[in-house]
């Protein structure tokens, strides 16, 4: 019977871990390429431990978006201007980023709607041309 109590516990336990998780919901109106709130401890000489959050590096950026022609302010993770000055552009980013990499579902928001007006975009000019 112990083994069946330790393994509902653990379980309990991974459910109210995920549940604590803090959900950054800032994250919808910018590209955070999967950067979140990080939690952890201040630990002073006397060892005394106080917790406290690391936030992510959140810069206003505005990128031009050559297919829809036009420039837009983003708020943007450094990580997230890092991936973009490698994909080669903002409209490469987001057209050949995969999802799961924009991060949790709610960051993912953004994102997701930036590419449906890229590939609508793409699709118009491709129609009238």
């Amino acid at each position: 019977q112990v083994p069946l109590e330790s393994a509902v516990r653990t379980s309990m336990l991974r459910s109210l871990e995920e549940f604590a998780r803090a959900s950054m919901k800032r994250a919808a109106r910018g590209l955070y390429h999967g950067k979140e709130v990080m939690f952890g401890n201040n630990v002073s000489f006397s060892q005394r431990k106080t917790r406290r959050r690391w936030n992510p590096n959140i810069q206003k950026k505005t990128f031009y978006s050559d297919i829809l022609q036009r420039w837009l302010p983003l708020r943007v993770s450094t990580k997230a201007i890092r991936c973009i000055d490698k994909a080669g552009g903002l409209d490469n980013y987001i057209l050949n980023t995969p999802e799961r990499r924009f991060g949790p579902e709610g960051s993912r928001d953004l994102a997701l709607d930036l590419r449906q007006q890229l590939t609508e975009a793409a699709q118009k000019k491709d129609a009238s041309s």
